[in-house]
């Protein structure tokens, strides 16, 4: 029996019970620094490789933990140029990207075994390797204020129980749903300020959330996004895309060989991100490849939102800007 539970009152948020939530094997955090976080305090590392092409978030971590990072340079299937020989206290991180990169990662495991992690905060679907530390993202591909989901390299590992964010905000999903874009926007820029790397357990709001969503729907929307965009551009894209029969893409990554001003698309009311910005921030010649890959890079959202009109429109759009 539930002790102290409070009883009448006003209606809490009504939000549908169902069984659970898709990774139920794994531990339920904030976000994908949180779990980069607890990572870096079970292991210890004394360097972590980390590829050049990522956010300040991904190795944010490290710095507030005084952990050498080392960039590595990827090539233009973005698969590590050179791999280093690992010392027992290193540690080597690899981003699937797009969430079409599951063949490279299990080429890595190959040869770093469990010192390699994987941030699949662009394959949300992926349910762990068997001996290997990964994470999801849920914020990357569901309307919640937090989420990520940490896959240790030993289940029995699991039994934590950190404290939730005192205050999670939902301005930016609830205005984003009333159709407010751009104070949305604005509320969006701040959530995303005061995350940190905290190890903290995932909010109770969105953790219900997640119990309710159609899974199973969101990954057949998204392959068939995916493969309506890949069959219009594949004959203009510059990157060599792996076989995705199999994967649940995180977007399109339609590379050109120019760089397209992305506010074309925003007076059409469509909103393209990049991949990420503060790396033209680094000054360092040694990733110029990296550096025009990002400004070259269209990732078009094939999310389960759209349908294939959404598509339709979508691409005409797209042919619009890159042939004027």
């Amino acid at each position: 029996m539930e002790s102290n539970r409070p009883i009448g009152g006003f209606y809490e948020l009504e939000i549908p019970k169902k069984k659970g939530t898709y990774h139920s094997k794994a531990l339920a955090l904030t976000n994908g620094r949180a779990c980069l976080s607890l990572i870096l305090d079970i292991e210890k590392p004394t360097k972590v490789y980390i590829p050049f092409y990522t956010c300040f978030a991904l190795y944010e971590p490290l710095i507030k933990k005084n952990i050498e990072v080392a960039f590595y340079a990827v090539d233009e299937n973005l698969e590590p140029k050179k791999l280093p020989v690992l010392k027992d206290d290193e540690l080597f991180v690899y981003i699937n990207y797009f969430g079409i990169k599951d063949r490279c990662c299990a080429g890595l495991i190959e040869i770093f075994n469990d010192k390699l992690v994987i941030d699949d905060t662009h394959q949300f679907f992926n349910k762990g390797y068997k001996a290997n530390y990964s994470f999801t993202s849920a914020r990357k591909y569901f309307g919640v204020p937090d989420g990520a989901y940490l896959y240790l390299k030993n289940e029995s590992e699991n039994d934590y129980n950190f404290p939730r964010p005192e205050h999670i905000s939902l301005d930016h999903n609830v205005g984003r749903l009333e159709e407010n874009y751009s104070s949305a926007y604005e509320s969006y820029l701040l959530a995303e300020g005061n995350f940190g790397s905290e190890v903290l357990k995932i909010s109770k709001i969105s953790e219900k959330i997640l119990e309710t969503i159609n899974y199973q729907f969101v990954k057949s929307r998204r392959t068939q996004n995916f493969m309506f965009l890949h069959d219009k551009f594949k004959y203009i894209n510059q990157f060599e895309l792996d076989d995705v029969s199999v994967a649940t893409p995180f977007c399109y990554p339609l590379v050109l060989n120019k760089i397209i001003d992305k506010r074309l698309f925003h007076e059409s009311n469509i909103f393209i991100p990049t991949l990420w910005p503060d790396i033209s921030s680094r000054s360092n010649l040694e990733f110029d490849f990296e550096n025009g890959f990002a400004n070259r890079l269209l990732p078009l959202p094939i999310d389960h939102r759209y349908n294939e009109s959404d598509m339709k429109r979508l691409t005409y759009i797209t042919e619009r800007i890159i042939n004027e």
